[in-house]
C-alpha cells in the first residue's frame, strides 16, 4: 500500500496542549516529543484507514460528503436509524 500523498495539501497541525487533552490521563507521564511521536502515529493510521475504507476517495463540497458507488453504502450504513435514541 503506497503511503499519502501529502503533495495536495499540508497537514493541519495540533498543538501539544490539544493532543494531551484528545490523549486525556494517558498524557499525563509523555513528554511533549512522546505526545508528538503518538499525533504523527494517529495521523498515518487515519491515513492507512481512510485509504482501506475509501480507495476512491471521498469529496466534500462544503455542504455535505459527496457519495460515490464505493462509499455510497457506508453512508446509508451509517445514517441515524428512526428508532434510534438521542445519545447526546
Amino acid at each position: 500500500m503506497d503511503g499519502p500523498d501529502r503533495t495536495e495539501q499540508e497537514p493541519e497541525s495540533i498543538s501539544v496542549a490539544r493532543c494531551r487533552e484528545l490523549l486525556g490521563n494517558d498524557a499525563d507521564t509523555l513528554s511533549d516529543e512522546e505526545v508528538l511521536i503518538v499525533a504523527r502515529h494517529a495521523e498515518s493510521l487515519a491515513h492507512v484507514v481512510i485509504q482501506l475504507f475509501f480507495p476512491e476517495g471521498i469529496a466534500y463540497d462544503g455542504n455535505r460528503f459527496n457519495r460515490t458507488a464505493a462509499t455510497a453504502p457506508l453512508f446509508n450504513y451509517l445514517a441515524p436509524s428512526e428508532s434510534a435514541e438521542e445519545v447526546w
